[in-house]
């Protein structure tokens, strides 16, 4: 149970600002009806207060109401109370609650402590809930406004000339006079740098080392694969975290179908360029001696891919070993089977390259069979048929 001062109960100055959402209404937005709330901050011991209107309850509408009502105030308080709201705590399925990631940092990074309310205990919040229904009553009702952009400057200068500096019931001073005497100070300062306000999602790493964020992919390392993130989406970046601790930070990519790669977050098999794999598949293979040198000359000559050919005898090299290779292929130009890395596979599957070479038998050399036919065969039936014709 909470034991913090509650209703009747008094405040010392900067000690606490309480934070509360009232439905307003629709309004027209953008040609269309929306519906608004006012967000009400209000500082516990002057009741000066920062009011906003706003078009949903999410966490980057609320945690940039607070902080401009911070910048509102100059500075901060020592305690924060906002409502049992979503945007700020989230609830498991026992029934414990726990604050919402970024509402969380939000309190970090300026140093106030959160202390939400109570479900269902208006109580806990008392001075920001009879905020909103004073809001409500004094500010718009029987002003009937239909378009949001004047409810927000009248409610700018209604604050500033009315809520201000009117007496209140309880303290019988002015708010904007009890903060200037003695709450403004007592407020712990803003910051050097605002908070960048962001959103946190979870995400699974998928098999390529990225996560899957507003149809772009950012990387993550690669020994993430399948678990499940963290990812913080700010302004301007993309930050993941595992454990607690930022694994991966990119710049927020704009468009669709991105691929924003850091070559570090894969496996060292991994960050090789195309290039320099190609290059060292042939160095293995040329290292396993003069005879697997000469069947790798004969590949280029072929109607294969090359550089298939090439990867398949670098795994073979890797799965029988260098000594098996070369006589596999010193076997496959014995006899003349010239035909692809294919041979020198089966040959190493079968076990025929640890067999004694006989004699050669004369056999087709598979390296010049003709594959295609000739252009001007083509030419020719063309001609025939249109003759036929």
């Amino acid at each position: 149970m909470s034991t913090e001062p509650g209703e009747g109960q008094s405040f010392a100055p900067g000690e606490e600002a309480q934070i509360d959402f009232g439905d307003i209404g629709l309004l027209e937005v953008g040609g269309e009806q929306r519906r608004v709330w006012l967000f009400a901050m209000t500082l516990c011991f002057s009741r000066y207060s920062y009011y906003e209107l706003v078009l949903d309850q999410t966490v980057p509408t609320f945690l940039g109401a607070i902080r401009r009502g911070f910048e509102h105030f100059g500075g901060v308080p020592a305690r924060l109370k906002p409502d049992n709201l979503k945007s700020a705590v989230l609830t498991n399925a026992l029934g414990e609650r726990h604050y919402q990631e970024d509402f969380f940092r939000f309190c970090q990074h300026y140093g106030c402590t959160p202390d939400a309310a109570r479900p269902r205990t208006p109580t806990d919040k008392a001075r920001t809930e009879r905020d909103i229904g004073y809001v409500k009553h004094g500010c718009f009702s029987g002003r009937n406004f239909t378009r949001l952009e004047d409810a927000v400057a009248w409610l700018a200068r209604w604050s500033a000339e009315i809520a201000s500096v009117r007496v209140h019931g309880t303290t019988r001073r002015r708010p904007i006079d009890l903060f200037d005497e003695a709450e403004r100070a007592a407020l712990r300062p803003l910051p050097s740098e605002p908070y960048e306000i962001a959103i946190f999602t979870r995400h699974k790493v998928r098999k390529d080392c990225h996560v899957h964020v507003l149809a772009n992919y950012y990387s993550v390392p690669y020994t993430l694969v399948g678990e499940v993130v963290s990812v913080r989406r700010s302004e301007q970046r993309i930050d993941v975290f595992a454990a607690g601790e930022c694994v991966a930070s990119h710049a927020l990519a704009r468009g669709q179908g991105q691929d924003v790669t850091q070559v570090a977050h894969y496996p060292a098999t991994k960050r090789l360029g195309s290039h320099e794999i190609h290059r060292r598949r042939i160095e293995l293979v040329r290292a396993a001696g003069p005879h697997a040198q000469s069947y790798l000359g004969r590949l280029r000559q072929g109607p294969w891919v090359f550089g298939d050919q090439v990867a398949r005898l670098a795994r073979l090299a890797e799965s029988f070993g260098a000594a098996a290779l070369e006589k596999a292929c010193a076997r496959a130009q014995h006899f003349g089977a010239l035909d692809g890395a294919m041979r020198i596979e089966k040959i190493l599957v079968r076990g025929l390259h640890e067999l004694p070479l006989d004699p050669p038998r004369v056999c087709a050399d598979t390296s010049a069979r003709d594959f295609g036919r000739a252009l001007r065969d083509y030419d020719a039936a063309l001609l025939a048929r249109k003759e036929a014709s």
